[in-house]
């Protein structure tokens, strides 16, 4: 797995998998993607994941971490601590007006399951396209803040689920109200019924 040795651009590294939660390819396709948003936006979109907090909280393990270890003014840093199942999001620069505290919520909100099946690559995955959106977003004057975050992902097989059902019952409405409004009508099976008394004379 990646240790602090692994930098990026000859810079601080983007990602430090010191709990070793990833496969190599997993830390490659990770590791590219952080790659390209520190060329796109010149900001530090950072996963590190540790195994021991050294006595700190997570919050002050993170901070320090991006503070001490020559990353850039403006960056997006994810911690993940094993020692206390705990995660935290730290920012710094335009990475605190790209990822505001509702966007950090939110963000979490999408990857946090991943985390708790030790989907982790998914759940890192998650995090920095959100990263990528936000910073997009902020760049161009706009950033998402707690009015404005991005809309859920529609699920499409749920959507047909609940329209099947809701067709099924107004359809038992309609076919209800029909039978309701049918008359009652009698069969009579025999002839003599339909002949009027003394009009049949043989």
């Amino acid at each position: 797995s990646l240790s602090l040795s692994v930098f990026a651009q000859d810079n601080a590294p983007l990602l430090v998998d010191n709990a070793d939660l990833l496969t190599d390819n997993q830390e490659s396709e990770l590791l590219s993607k952080l790659e390209r948003i520190r060329k796109e936006y010149d900001m530090d979109v950072v996963v590190v994941t540790t195994d021991d907090l050294d006595g700190e909280t997570p919050r002050n393990y993170a901070d320090d971490f991006y503070d001490f270890n020559g990353y850039s003014e403006d960056g997006v840093f994810l911690l993940v601590s094993m020692e206390d199942s705990g995660w935290y999001i730290s920012t710094s620069g335009f990475g605190i007006t790209a990822v505001t505290d509702a966007g950090r919520k939110y963000m979490a909100d999408q990857f946090t399951d991943d985390l708790s099946k030790e989907n982790c690559c998914d759940a890192f995955i998650t995090y920095a396209d959100f990263c990528d959106d936000f910073i997009e977003r902020a760049k161009d004057g706009d950033p998402f803040d707690v009015d404005d975050l991005p809309k859920e992902d529609f699920n499409y097989v749920s959507s047909l689920l609940i329209s099947l059902l809701i067709g099924l019952i107004v359809a038992l409405i309609v076919t209800g109200t029909m039978k309701g409004k049918l008359k009652t009508v009698r069969f009579q099976t025999e002839a003599a019924n339909y002949v009027k008394n003394g009009s049949m004379q043989v």
